[in-house]
């Protein structure tokens, strides 16, 4: 159960951010902020388990092979700060793993949206890896942004 017990972790960490309005994520950026604004909304912030199934087309009669599961976290907002989605993702794993691993078997949902209250960017997790991670899409104007990207959690990525 530790890698799911991370993943709803996560996801519960996340959760929060998602009902907590206009935020300042200043801690969450890198480098140099080039804006005057740090501030955004996420209309939509999870984490769940994915099946990644390989394509079997390679020759020989093999067919498609599952994969171990793999975190998904799914981000809506209005805008994004440069390698915020990164930091926002380690920063969510490491806080995670933090209370699965802690005895006391209290979970504190809160975590992560203090780490961003605070402004520290010292208090944020390096970025995650860009190995691994799969941008999904960007939409602009009209697009509502309460369309899934992934319709569920049992959904098989290929």
């Amino acid at each position: 159960d530790g890698a799911a017990g991370v993943v709803r972790t996560v996801d519960a960490l996340l959760r929060v951010l998602e009902g907590a309005g206009t935020l300042d994520y200043v801690a969450t950026s890198y480098g140099r902020v080039k804006t005057a604004d740090t501030k955004a909304v996420l209309f939509r912030a999870r984490a769940f388990l994915v099946d990644r199934v390989d394509g079997g087309d390679k020759g020989e009669g093999e067919g498609p092979t599952l994969r171990p599961p793999s975190m998904c976290v799914e981000l809506v907002g209005d805008r994004f700060l440069r390698r915020m989605v990164r930091i926002l993702v380690s920063t969510a794993v490491r806080e995670a793993v933090r209370v699965v691993s802690d005895s006391d078997d209290r979970q504190e949902d809160s975590a992560l949206l203090n780490i961003i209250l605070s402004g520290d960017r010292k208090a944020c997790a390096r970025p995650a890896p860009p190995e691994g991670l799969i941008f999904v899409s960007a939409s602009f104007g009209n697009n509502r942004w309460g369309r899934k990207i992934l319709p569920n959690d049992s959904q098989k990525i290929k």
